[in-house]
């Protein structure tokens, strides 16, 4: 199940609005090859994107394989029908900091703006610390 026009024309205008550029790539090897040149901070990865479940996505490869100081940087957000939105465990177990069912795709800009501040939130003493000992 890739995201269809629908989802990506209501991705395209939130993202922009929340500060964030929206580029989107045709198949999974030309997203990797992006993602090595550029740092993002946020990515969304729909189950199903370039035929295949997210489990096995090359996308998910990646950015399990960077170093931790570079994937806290990256809010991974997962797409999925399989997943019940804002599930604190699913995304836990799929390695992701969000999961958003496909169905609540139209309400991503107060899903999305309430888990970043959620997260933010969250590793703010710890992004403190490494400032202050030098390692951020």
């Amino acid at each position: 199940l890739d995201l269809d026009t629908r989802d990506q024309d209501v991705l395209k205008e939130v993202l922009p609005e929340l500060g964030y550029k929206c580029l989107v790539e045709a198949d999974a090897g030309q997203a990797v090859k992006r993602m090595n040149l550029y740092a993002f901070d946020l990515v969304f990865l729909a189950d199903g994107f370039d035929s295949g479940p997210v489990e096995q996505s090359p996308i998910m490869a990646y950015i399990n394989r960077l170093s931790m100081a570079v994937r806290r940087r990256v809010f991974l957000v997962l797409i999925s029908p399989r997943f019940k939105t804002m599930d604190r465990m699913a995304a836990f177990s799929m390695s992701a900091d969000l999961v958003v069912n496909k169905k609540d795709v139209p309400n991503v800009n107060r899903i999305l703006g309430r888990a970043i501040s959620d997260h933010e939130e969250f590793y703010k003493v710890f992004m403190d610390t490494l400032r202050e000992i030098g390692k951020a």
